[in-house]
């Protein structure tokens, strides 16, 4: 995760990326929560609350970063999730550009686009391009988080209205793919075994 060899000057190692896209995600989130606050207040935005973001893991394994990811993004949820259209206006600063909380919301997918490419040229600078499981798991993880992202501000009492028309309420949607899930990976490692 620490080696460089191989990548243009400058270019990061995978940890580095990693850490790196845990500050930003937790910047943005403080950033947000402080707009709004000063928002609510009538106040401009002002300086952001000192914080120490700076994440530096040297003895963490690839999945302990993946899993502080995650818990970086939950919290930003649990924090943003309720935000409404009209505090989407409330000012805030970008790169000493004034912008608004809905830019700061945006570019929460844009800047992990970018260090996805970098992540790809570190695979290739390593020769560890995907294996086709490995390839076919990451279009399941992908499609997953499509599958939480639309279910984001859902009220629980929608998981079980009939949306009409012989259509499944949502309830029955995850426990059919639950179960799908569950009857896919048994038939896998019977077949492997």
């Amino acid at each position: 995760m620490d080696d460089r060899s191989g990548l243009p000057e400058g270019e990061w190692s995978l940890r580095q990326i990693l850490e790196h896209l845990i500050v930003v995600e937790r910047y943005y989130t403080l950033d947000a929560r402080h707009a709004l606050a000063r928002f609510h207040a009538g106040e401009p935005h002002g300086e952001l609350p000192d914080d120490e973001l700076q994440v530096e893991r040297p003895g963490a394994s690839l999945d302990q970063l993946v899993r502080d990811l995650d818990q970086v993004r939950e919290e930003a949820l649990t924090a943003l999730v309720d935000v409404t259209d009209a505090e989407l206006r409330a000012p805030s600063r970008w790169e000493r550009i004034d912008i608004d909380v809905r830019f700061l919301l945006l570019r929460f997918a844009h800047h992990e686009r970018e260090h996805t490419d970098q992540i790809h040229k570190w695979r290739a600078s390593r020769g560890t391009h995907q294996t086709e499981a490995e390839r076919l798991l990451g279009l399941c993880w992908k499609q997953s988080a499509t599958l939480e992202g639309h279910l984001i501000g859902a009220p629980d009492d929608a998981l079980d209205r009939d949306p009409g028309d012989g259509k499944w309420p949502i309830r029955r949607i995850l426990k059919h793919i639950s179960g799908s899930e569950t009857y896919f990976k048994r038939m896998i490692f019977n077949a492997v075994a």
